[in-house]
């Protein structure tokens, strides 16, 4: 039985990749020096597939930021804007990953992708514009696997799903560039070396409701792709999902072999390989590639050799799940864990040799999970309609019209780092740490007094990770040291393990935020990761329901946010940037995700008083699906990214009727650019044009901890400055009416 991988992490197993592609954009470095470091992590991820002993090592899935970014540039879809004619290839990669000041570019939008954390860079395919197709990176990385003596199996992201994913202008209909893709793709195979015998085309867009027309063009698109690929074998890849749906043009597409993540399917495999059609192979993905357990050995064995009865054992390959790119890369980087845990885990390295080591490994018993007796909790509260408790908060906080706020985190500086992991080290006393921390609480907030803003916010330097600090402040939680997982470009996160049952022991942020309110008459808006971000962005436990987990996490928080609101706090923010993240592929399981999800948020909120403002954050989202579900967590403020869109994010609000506050991002803050306060002003006009005034607050579109000072307090006031130069156009229109 053959076996392979559907990709490995890029970061490195030191954060090589991170830290190279910082030293670069600083000037530190240069594009030699960063190529460098990539070919070694390349190379490092081709031994280790070799090492485990994989039929074949993956080629083509390593970035320097991203594969639908690496995508756009293999089918000649540079927007036109980022054409500068004295712009570098790397000037025009970089430009549209992360923006460019000196030449006023702002970057592409970034959403999630599918239901991870991961974030990708959105195409805009322009059909008035085309580059040539530059299929160097591709071609080049399946080279280098040759050259070393490895068997490589090439990836590429699929068609579909790559026009699902983007955003067309100046394109009705976006499908009918699925043609024009076709000839790309068919060039792009056919300049692979001839020792690349096998290629993998990921189209987890399967896993998902197509529409009408993608049906239509997938099958005869994917045709021509497998002509094009002559006596190579192909593979249509999909996971993250079941593809039942979709199994017709999965069948009809005449490719060799169809992955399947069967970490999520739902339904009877039987069923699924019922049809499939002779030639056409099943790559098993028994390995989950989002989680950091070990695989259940009898479990996965034995789906192995019921495909091995029902298709025979050279029809039958296995594979992780999907790209262990959502793994750490080595468990033997851990060196602070206990035994016991650290002995139940595998991280991509070790997943590589589980799933070599899979087809030949004795069937043994399956792992008998934990007895869960769903009791859930009834949601009592007393608080009334949002259009009741809206008097009462204005009455209460006294805010001007387009109230000005942050999302909550401000830059961590080197300085912060170091005092946090000199206290953890044990190197300085609690006092010390206490004191440091209070000291940077102090200038946050003086700051944001000195720049305008009408609600304030701590600044979170006592925090490493929205999910991890929560995590480490619950029981039920352990902690990777080395655990990274890359979420976009060189920003990495450690997500923290639930591995128990979690509980509050303890005040979490009571003591920072109270101690930030007695140094401003103004209001101090209290910070919470909400439970279904804190679960997702975790490594879940898997013995118990997901659900049980975030009503765990939710009976937490509201303690938590019941000791905030008698402390006198009059904000809370609830964040859950994971409300959509979290949500499955397959849109029967929708209703009963979205049930759980809203009454998890409503656990921690529905506690309190009417005075108290429930602000929550959510971002990279497309909120026409959702809103229903958005309008039943009650909320009195969603604060959203809406930078990156022009607004047009809010079409969905308006269209909705939706009647609490809106807090649209102005600007997008994983750029270095800073947006000047005409051009703010005029993103608040806009805004204006979507949502009444008097439900627009005015912030950035996310937290601001990855940025400098220097950048931040220029935006920041520019912000503020827009919004006073607003208020005053809208007393003047009001004044105008009203004579």
């Amino acid at each position: 039985m053959q076996t392979h991988i559907l990709g490995f992490p890029s970061i490195g197993s030191r954060r090589e990749l991170k830290f190279a592609l910082e030293n670069f954009w600083a000037g530190k470095a240069t594009l030699s020096d960063l190529e460098k470091t990539a070919e070694n992590l390349k190379l490092e991820s081709f031994r280790t597939q070799s090492d485990a002993g994989l039929s074949y090592v993956t080629a083509g899935d390593f970035s320097l930021y991203d594969r639908m970014l690496d995508t756009m540039f293999m089918l000649g879809l540079v927007p036109r804007r980022y054409t500068f004619g004295d712009m570098t290839k790397a000037e025009m990669y970089f430009a549209m990953a992360r923006g460019d000041a000196l030449r006023n570019l702002a970057a592409l939008p970034m959403k999630k992708w599918f239901n991870t954390n991961y974030h990708y860079i959105v195409p805009e395919p322009d059909i008035t514009f085309r580059q040539e197709p530059d299929f160097s990176k591709l071609t080049s990385d399946v080279s280098l696997a040759v050259e070393h003596g490895y068997a490589p199996k090439a990836v590429l992201i699929g068609p579909a799903t790559f026009l699902a994913l983007s955003n067309p202008v100046w394109i009705k209909n976006r499908w009918e560039l699925m043609d024009e893709l076709a000839e790309i793709y068919c060039a792009a195979i056919k300049q692979l070396p001839a020792e690349c015998k096998f290629i993998q085309i990921d189209e987890p867009i399967l896993c998902t409701e197509l529409e009408k027309e993608a049906w239509l063009s997938f099958i005869p698109t994917h045709r021509k792709i497998k002509d094009a690929a002559s006596d190579r074998k192909l593979m249509l890849t999909t996971y993250f999902g079941d593809p039942l749906l979709n199994m017709t043009p999965i069948y009809e597409s005449g490719y060799d072999v169809i992955h399947l993540d069967i970490t999520c399917i739902r339904h009877d495999m039987k069923d699924i390989i019922s049809e499939l059609p002779a030639h056409m192979s099943v790559s098993a993905g028994v390995v989950n590639g989002r989680n950091i357990w070990k695989t259940d050995t009898g479990r996965a064995k034995g789906l192995l050799d019921m495909l091995e009865r029902r298709l025979g054992g050279e029809r039958v390959m296995c594979a992780s799940s999907c790209s262990l790119l959502h793994c750490p890369v080595d468990i033997r980087n851990e060196n602070r864990l206990e035994g016991t845990l650290k002995n139940s885990m595998a991280f991509a390295v070790q997943k590589c040799r589980e799933t070599a080591a899979l087809p030949s490994h004795m069937a043994g018993a399956s792992g008998t999970a934990v007895q869960y007796t769903a009791a859930k909790t009834e949601i009592a509260t007393d608080r009334s309609p949002y259009s009741v408790r809206r008097k009462i908060q204005e009455e209460t906080l006294c805010l001007p019209p387009l109230p000005t706020t942050t999302i909550g985190s401000f830059p961590q500086t080197q300085h912060i780092r170091s005092l946090r992991s000199r206290f953890k080290s044990g190197e300085i006393s609690g006092e010390t740490y206490e004191s440091g921390i209070k000291k940077e609480i102090y200038d946050n907030i003086q700051r944001q007094i000195k720049l305008g803003l009408d609600v304030l916010v701590h600044g979170e330097p006592e925090r490493n990770d929205m999910a991890e600090y929560f995590g480490e402040n619950l029981e039920g939680f352990c902690f990777l040291e080395n655990g990274w997982v890359q979420s976009y470009g060189s920003r990495c996160v450690k997500p923290p393990v639930i591995h128990g049952d979690v509980r509050r022991v303890k005040p979490i942020t009571l003591k920072w935020i109270k101690y930030a309110a007695s140094l401003t008459e103004k209001p101090v808006k209290a910070i919470l990761t909400g439970p279904v971000t804190i679960a997702k962005w975790s490594f879940m436990r898997e013995d118990i329901p997901q659900e049980a987990v975030w009503e765990q996490i939710a009976l937490a928080l509201r303690g938590e946010a019941l000791e905030l609101e008698q402390a006198g706090i009059p904000i809370i923010q609830i964040d859950e940037p994971a409300f959509v993240e979290a949500m499955p592929l397959g849109i029967e399981m929708h209703e009963h995700y979205f049930n759980d999800a809203v009454r998890c948020f409503r656990l921690v909120t529905s506690v309190l008083k009417d005075s108290t403002q429930v602000h929550t954050h959510m971002c990279y989202s497309e909120f026409d699906r959702i809103m229903p579900h958005i309008k039943r967590l009650d909320a009195d403020v969603i604060s959203i990214e809406a930078g990156r869109s022009e607004m047009g994010v809010l079409e969905s609000f308006r269209r909705s009727g939706y009647k609490s506050g809106i807090g649209a991002g102005l600007y997008d803050i994983h750029s270095s650019r800073i947006p000047t306060a005409t051009e703010l002003s005029g993103k608040i006009d806009r805004i204006l044009k979507y949502i009444p005034a008097e439900q627009v607050w005015i912030n950035p579109d996310c937290g601001l901890k990855t940025r400098g000072w220097g950048e931040t307090l220029s935006a920041l006031q520019n912000m503020v400055t827009a919004a006073v130069l607003m208020r005053g156009r809208l007393k003047k229109k009001n004044e105008k009416a009203i004579g």
